[in-house]
């Protein structure tokens, strides 16, 4: 479901949510499906790319050139349900629209 909704509820109270249910999550929604849709072993591989500890090349792109070109880079948290991971690429979601 895509907005209207009154709330968002978790088991934690936070200051800042990602609502999946908003029209601005569109994209959210949809790269979400996609990671779901992939193979877990091919997940874990593409995760392992480049390890937290690695600099970025990034670092080494002059400015004010490096400005131009930011990257934002992508990250899981430490402890990623591998399990969930699995259900979730075995079920293979899809978006549906109202």
């Amino acid at each position: 479901m895509v907005e209207p909704h009154d709330s968002v509820v978790g088991d934690m109270k936070r200051e800042v949510v990602l609502d999946m249910t908003a029209k601005e999550s569109e994209g959210c929604r949809k790269t979400s499906t996609d990671i779901a849709k992939e193979e877990p072993k091919k997940l874990k591989m593409l995760l392992s790319i480049r390890p937290v500890r690695q600099n970025s090349l990034q670092e080494w792109i002059p400015q004010p050139l490096g400005k131009e070109y930011e990257i934002d880079a992508f990250s899981l948290p430490r402890n990623l349900n591998w399990n969930a991971v699995k259900k979730a690429y075995h079920f293979q979601p899809k978006i549906t629209r109202n």
